[in-house]
């Protein structure tokens, strides 16, 4: 790791506010420097909540799918309806980032994902759940998901400076590979019990 006295990167000012404070200046573009910034702390660990759920859900679906069911055509129809959408609406998502508030497509598609899951949740607590209302729930989370997709990574950019982007670049690819590994071993952990 570079000095940061003599990394041209770290401004004088940086330096003061460290000396005074008794601390180091994060060097830019490190994931503790993009870790400094509120706005991409809460969207790091927002998403990282929701990655891990959406793995759990992608786990839980086909057991779940199955034992409603017991057809293999149900299951496949589920997975489809979940990540169907991705391969479908993605480039959709990434017009709707360019042309709209990404922050507010963000919020709305995540929304959209957390209500159409506590709505998957509430009609597995049927004894008799309606196999079309599973398949509209799971529809509606996969859709919310394909479109917010884009403006995960949109939105970075306008959440640090530019010096500070490679490391939020590398915290969010980061959780989302972590998020791949916890979520399903959480799912089938709740699935065991």
């Amino acid at each position: 790791m570079a000095d940061p006295v003599s990394d041209p990167r770290v401004t004088r000012e940086d330096l003061i506010d460290a000396g005074l404070e008794g601390d180091r200046p994060f060097l830019p573009g490190t994931a503790r420097a993009a870790l400094a910034h509120r706005d991409f702390r809460i969207l790091f660990v927002g998403m990282f909540g929701s990655q891990v759920g959406t793995w759990m859900q992608n786990v839980l679906l086909g057991a779940y799918a199955f034992e409603l069911t017991h057809s293999e055509t149900y299951v496949a129809v589920l997975f489809w309806a979940q990540l169907g959408p991705m391969l479908l609406l993605a480039p959709l998502g990434g017009l709707l980032a360019d042309s709209l508030d990404r922050r507010w497509l963000l919020f709305w598609t995540q929304a959209g994902q957390l209500g159409f899951s506590v709505a998957l949740g509430l009609v597995a607590l049927d004894a008799h759940p309606s196999r079309s209302l599973v398949f509209a729930c799971v529809l509606g989370v996969g859709i919310s998901n394909a479109v917010g997709a884009a403006s995960v990574s949109s939105v970075l950019p306008t959440m640090v400076p530019a010096a500070d982007l490679p490391g939020a670049v590398s915290l969010q690819s980061a959780q989302l590979n972590l998020s791949r590994v916890i979520g399903p071993v959480i799912g089938a952990l709740m699935y065991t019990q």
